[in-house]
């Protein structure tokens, strides 16, 4: 019976911790699209660029490089004149 109670208590905690890696990467997520808002300029783009990549190789996550590959995309063709 103790066995039983020690896996639920696992589980749960495996599930808290996928629960706040969500959030956190929705948070980036969110960050990342109000950034891409603001670039204005081509050197603003230059510098989101390399705080894109920097992000990227931090998190190591595909929605968040999803997200900011397409962000990142849109604001070239923008720029790329």
């Amino acid at each position: 019976m103790l066995n039983i109670f020690r896996d639920i208590k696992r589980n749960w905690v495996d599930v808290q911790r996928k629960e706040n890696t969500m959030s956190v990467n929705l948070l980036v997520i969110y960050e990342i699209a109000e950034k891409a808002s603001k670039v204005k300029t081509k050197k603003a783009f230059r510098e989101f660029e390399k705080w894109v990549k920097n992000l990227i190789h931090t998190y190591q996550d595909a929605a968040i490089e999803r997200v900011a590959r397409i962000h990142l995309f849109n604001l070239k063709q923008q720029f790329s004149t």
